[in-house]
Order: C-alpha cells, then sequence, then structure tokens
C-alpha cells in the first residue's frame, strides 16, 4: 500500500445454492464514563513536566509493584534519570503525553498512548501512572477512557497494552473497558517481571459460512 506494508489480494467464489453468510456487528465493551474529580483536568503533557512525571513515576512504582517487581528494582529508579527519559519522549513526536493535573498544578496521574509499535493499524496504551495519594479516586479510568476515545477518533479503535501479570489491579481496570490477554508474553531484562499483552478489539465484523 501507500505506507509501504504488504497487501495480500484474494478473489473467492462461492455458489449461491450452498453457501450463506451473516455479518455480526459487535459494539465495543466500555467501562462507564468517568468523570474527573472536582477542581482535576486534564492537559497534554510538556517537556517542562519531566521532573513531575518522574517523582510520579518513581511513587507509583514504588507503592504498586512491591512484590511484583525486585525490590532492587524499585530502590535503583533514579528520578533524574527517569526524568531526561521522560523529557524525550514528550518533546518526541511519537505517542502522546496526557496527564492529570490538581488545581494546585500538582501532577495527579499520565498516560503515553499512540500507535502499536508493532503495527500501525493498532493503538498502544505505552503506560499509565497514577500517584499513590491520588489512587482510588477514579482518575486512572477517567484518564484510559480519554485516551481510547482519542485512538478511536484516529481510527485506532482496537487497542493494545502489557502489563505485569501479578498487577491485579491494574489488570481489573483494563477488563473493565474490554481488555483481555491476547496469548502474548515477554520478561523486558530490567525488569524481570513476567508481563501479558492484553488487546481491545474495537467493532468486530464476524463473517460465517454455512
Amino acid at each position: 500500500d501507500s505506507d509501504g506494508r504488504p497487501v495480500e489480494f484474494v478473489r473467492s467464489i462461492y455458489r449461491a445454492d450452498r453457501f450463506r453468510f451473516r455479518t455480526r456487528l459487535q459494539p465495543v465493551v466500555t467501562a462507564p464514563a468517568a468523570p474527573l474529580p472536582p477542581g482535576t483536568h486534564l492537559r497534554l503533557g510538556t517537556t517542562a513536566d519531566a521532573a513531575g512525571l518522574a517523582r510520579l513515576f518513581v511513587s507509583s512504582w514504588r507503592a504498586g509493584y512491591v512484590g511484583i517487581v525486585d525490590g532492587a528494582v524499585l530502590d535503583g529508579l533514579d528520578e533524574e534519570d527517569i526524568a531526561d527519559w521522560l523529557g524525550t519522549l514528550t518533546s518526541s513526536n511519537g505517542p502522546t503525553t496526557w496527564l492529570a493535573e490538581s488545581a494546585s498544578g500538582a501532577i495527579l496521574a499520565f498516560s503515553r498512548h499512540g500507535q502499536d509499535p508493532e503495527d500501525s493499524r493498532l493503538g498502544h496504551i505505552y503506560s499509565l501512572y497514577v500517584a499513590p495519594e491520588a489512587s482510588g479516586r477514579g482518575i486512572a479510568k477517567a484518564l484510559l477512557g480519554h485516551d481510547l476515545g482519542l485512538l478511536s477518533e484516529r481510527g485506532l479503535s482496537t487497542v493494545t497494552l502489557w502489563v505485569f501479570e501479578e498487577n491485579r489491579a491494574a489488570r481489573n481496570l483494563y477488563a473493565a473497558f474490554g481488555f483481555a490477554p491476547d496469548g502474548a508474553r515477554r520478561v523486558e531484562p530490567q525488569y524481570g517481571a513476567q508481563e501479558i499483552r492484553l488487546r481491545r478489539t474495537g467493532a468486530d465484523k464476524a463473517r460465517e459460512s454455512a
């Protein structure tokens, strides 16, 4: 095609007296819309947010991944290094960073979404982190719903993400939005913990023949 991806063209001929076709439209499974807490708003992240995003990243990992990721990995998280990394990400033309901010300007959560790195026809949630002190307020649900809406507007209604297999809280959140394991697994060397890939399929057209 125009993007350089291989295209397979198939022409099939069926006898009308021996076959019939049915099309089934399946609506996207979504969790109920969740409003942000009063005084909280969403905005695009910028390179100026890198230090605040790094603090949130480290605090959320150390609060949420105990027993999931080795303690040495959590102890070794360095805010300055992570700030440099996140600053590079927010200045790139790739995945978009959104954050939830309080009325006082405190960063309560952030997420990154864009195209799937392995298949540009799919959307991908790269990260979703909530400050420990802001958990349980519906911010994660509101931010995830916001990102999925933006991806759908871009025609990326089927979305993937990676999550630590033992992270039950995150898996429950994603399941509420229709995400389910698709069988892919990985262990990244820097983390040493099992991850599974989840997939949320958009409007599905299924064809049956008999």
